[in-house]
């Protein structure tokens, strides 16, 4: 017994046991139906739910996608202009991109990028020996080249992207 089933059951039993003039049991608070609780979700198992008296078939929901044509060519006008502000934002945040480093300074390289990064010992060990590899993105531009100046300082060979 489903409790869609157990609902209409007990629906079903208020109607043959309640007094006649159709009022609820006394003392008795009516069951509310499930489909009341979650409006708009299908039953399982059951036919399409058919448009209520009066109201408009689902037919109208194409209606409503030309109205929203005259918007694209509006969003294509400011296509352009959404490209040069990307631009600029890339000049403005770069990522810091460690693409190699001298051997005999490998510890210094380690210590840097770790005081970048804020990371453990071993995971920036591990980024430093899997180079190339991108140390921190979405850097301001300005943060970036003191950090390039910092790691290149300490024998790294870094890349600005």
């Amino acid at each position: 017994l489903t409790l869609i089933e157990a609902a209409d059951l007990c629906d079903l039993c208020q109607e043959k046991l309640a007094p006649g003039d159709g009022a609820p049991i006394p003392g008795r608070m009516p069951f509310p139906h499930p489909m009341g609780m979650f409006p708009g979700m299908p039953m399982p198992g059951a036919m399409p739910a058919m448009p209520a008296p009066g109201m408009m078939p689902q037919a109208a929901a194409p209606a409503a996608a030309p109205a929203a044509a005259p918007a694209e060519p509006a969003a294509e006008d400011e296509a352009p202009k959404q490209e040069a502000k990307k631009e600029e934002k890339k000049k403005e945040v770069v990522s810091v991109k460690l693409v190699s480093f001298e051997a005999a300074k490998k510890i210094n390289v380690v210590k840097e990028v770790r005081a970048i990064t804020q990371i453990g010992l071993k995971e920036a060990k591990e980024l430093v020996e899997s180079a190339p590899k991108v140390v921190k993105k979405g850097v301001p531009f300005a943060d970036a080249e003191a950090m390039r100046d910092k790691l290149t300082a300490a024998g790294a060979e870094i890349a600005l992207e």
